[in-house]
Order: structure tokens, then sequence, then C-alpha cells
């Protein structure tokens, strides 16, 4: 018998691979092998699936983040799981999903940009502040100012993805910018682990 969780996880399968707007409700009762008056009992449109569909994928990177963060041996180390996590979380997104959510979906949209303002806002400030504690990132930066450039780069990425500029793809050009901004935080310590790092993990 299905249940919530598993209409949601199927749903955000088959959004992700072929975006929102192409997957129907008949689609994915059809998928799931239900009828869409089962469909129905869960949900009460897809409008309401599709926040539950961001809901609960929100909570899943916010488990990770905090798996990563605990598990990492320090602030360049954690910075670069969650590249790699993110790169291949995106290499699997339709690019079609974000203008989805933008054009279709503004609630969902309005719960995603949230959780990046603020949730990974805070966590790009926290990974700053563990670094120039760690003696790895400089000491000289408006940490704040930082995070906020960060997550607002982040976010002119998302709302451009047809511009030229991203024609490389979407998780190419969000892991391109984030070596850029490790990069440029590093102390010569810092930069020094960052390099052996590359070249023994990444190469």
């Amino acid at each position: 018998m299905a249940e919530l969780i598993d209409i949601i996880e199927k749903a955000e399968q088959l959004f992700f691979k072929y975006g929102i707007k192409s997957i129907s409700m008949d689609d994915l009762s059809r998928e799931m092998s239900i009828s869409k008056k089962t469909l129905y009992v869960f949900v009460d449109n897809k409008e309401e699936l599709v926040y539950l569909v961001v809901q609960n994928h929100i909570h899943r990177e916010k488990k990770k983040v905090e798996e990563v963060i605990k598990n990492s041996k320090n602030s360049i180390d954690e910075f670069l799981q969650i590249i790699m996590h993110n790169h291949d979380e995106l290499n699997t997104l339709n690019p079609s999903v974000i203008y989805d959510l933008q054009k279709y979906h503004p609630k969902s949209w309005s719960l995603f940009t949230e959780f990046t303002e603020k949730y990974i806002f805070n966590h790009i400030l926290h990974n700053l502040k563990r670094g120039v504690k760690e003696g790895i990132y400089r000491d000289d930066m408006n940490l704040e100012v930082i995070a906020f450039i960060y997550i607002n780069s982040i976010d002119a990425i998302l709302k451009n993805l047809n511009d030229k500029k991203t024609e490389n793809g979407l998780a190419a050009t969000m892991k391109e910018y984030a070596f850029y901004h490790l990069h440029g935080i590093v102390s010569n310590e810092g930069l020094h682990y960052l390099n052996n790092h590359l070249k023994n993990h990444l190469q």
C-alpha cells in the first residue's frame, strides 16, 4: 500500500528527471501503479505535492550538511564535501525544475529561496568562522559580507539558467563558482592544504 513518503519520493524522482511541468498527476499515479483517487487521498493537488517534494528535499539536504559538518576534518574539507555532494545532485537535475518552480510554483520557490537565504547563509557563515579559527581561511574578511555575496551569486546563477554563460550546465557552473569562492578565502596555509587535497582526490 502506498504511503505519503513513497509518493513524495517518486514525485521528486520524476520531477528531477523530466521537469515539474512535464509530469502530471496521471503520470505519477501510473508510475506508482495506484489510482488517481488513491493519490488524492494523500494530496489535494499537484501544487501541494510540489511543496511537499521541496520540503522533503530541504530536510534531506539539512541532514546531509549536519552530517558533513560533524565528520569533516576541517572547514576546507567540509566545503569540498558539500561541493561534491551538490555537484552529484545537480548532475541528475533537469534544469527546467528551477524554471518551473519559479514560474508555476511560487510558494514552493519561496520555500526554497528561504532555505538558501537563511539556512545556507548560516552554514556558509559557520564554515567561514570555522576556517578563520583553524587558520586556513583569511582573517581579514568581513564574514557576513562574504556569506552574503556567496548566497546572492548562487541566486543569480539559478535565475539565469538560460544564459549562455551557464551553457555548460548547472552542476558545472555551481562547482566552478564554489572553487572560485574557496580560492578567494583561503590563507596561505589553506591554499597549500587545498592544492594538496585537489591533487590527491580530484585529479
